[in-house]
């Protein structure tokens, strides 16, 4: 008996978690996870980021080069464009001038 009771206070002395305690031990160590996931994507990203300094380091001058020529391109192409809608605007401009001047004769 004596045994018994010396058993029964030491349960008593044990802590016991509540519900919430519980759910909060769940939450933070399922917090912890996803924290361990996201420095995983950190370090990809500065993994990745410090490749990319690695790829403009190497291609340096060429990449600048090639991008400027892609540029050049591009806004010379939008240029020929608009030439071309306000060539086409002007001749519009013109035939609607000759139709008027032959409405009013």
């Amino acid at each position: 008996q004596r045994v018994e009771n010396v058993l029964s206070k030491l349960q008593a002395k044990i802590p016991q978690l509540s519900d919430k305690e519980l759910a909060m031990a769940r939450e933070v160590s399922s917090l912890d996870r996803k924290v361990q996931a996201l420095e995983g994507g950190v370090k990809q990203l500065r993994d990745k980021e410090k490749y990319q300094r690695y790829q403009i380091g190497v291609d340096g001058k060429m990449g600048r080069n090639s991008f400027k020529d892609n540029r050049l391109d591009n806004i010379k192409e939008v240029l020929q464009r608009d030439s071309r809608n306000i060539a086409d605007l002007v001749k519009s401009v013109n035939d609607l001038k000759k139709y008027l001047s032959m409405l009013i004769k």
